[in-house]
């Protein structure tokens, strides 16, 4: 398994089962690392299993070169948050900024059009 050393407990994946329980399972890690984007590639050179975010595998998982694992169940998923300190009047920047994120990585990103699940366990080949 390969997992991503930035989490506080990179071996406990958290789930929601098809029936809605909450449950967690420890997974032994054999390399971490600080890159998504390294754990990926790693993963689709047949390096392991990986659970990374749709937006880091999306290309991987179009080309075929990684498998999605799980799809049943439920993973967690990251949010984005533009945070300004309240005013009565936002400065136009920010205002379009926060406009730019919102339809780019809305409820619809681009990298989730293709898939109906956002499971991102991942095999590559020969794993």
């Amino acid at each position: 398994m390969l997992g991503i050393r930035q989490l506080s407990f990179p071996g406990t994946w958290r789930y929601l089962a098809p029936g809605g329980a909450a449950g967690a399972v420890e997974v032994p890690i054999g390399l971490r690392a600080t890159s998504g984007d390294f754990l990926a590639a790693l993963a689709c050179a047949g390096g392991g299993i990986v659970m990374e975010p749709d937006f880091i595998v999306h290309d991987a998982l179009e080309r075929g070169d990684l498998e999605p694992l799980l799809t049943e169940y439920r993973w967690p998923e990251l949010g984005i948050y533009a945070i300004y300190p309240p005013t009565r009047f936002l400065s136009r920047r920010v205002r379009d900024f926060v406009d730019f994120v919102s339809d780019r990585f809305g409820a619809d990103p681009y990298w989730s059009t293709t898939r109906t699940t956002t499971g991102p366990g991942a095999v590559g080949p020969g794993a």
